[in-house]
């Protein structure tokens, strides 16, 4: 997995592309993660 972060999200600090990188990783582990969410995915889920 590269790290590309996206910038959809527009990253306020060096933090949230941290945490998008982080969250990524996460999801491709298959770990629950409430850093990021999925894409396509709201907050709720």
């Amino acid at each position: 997995m590269p790290a590309a972060p996206g910038f959809y999200h527009q990253p306020k600090t060096i933090e949230d592309l941290v945490d998008f990188m982080v969250a990524r990783m996460l999801d491709h582990l298959g770990v629950e993660q409430g850093l990021v969410p999925r894409w396509g995915y709201d907050q709720r889920g």
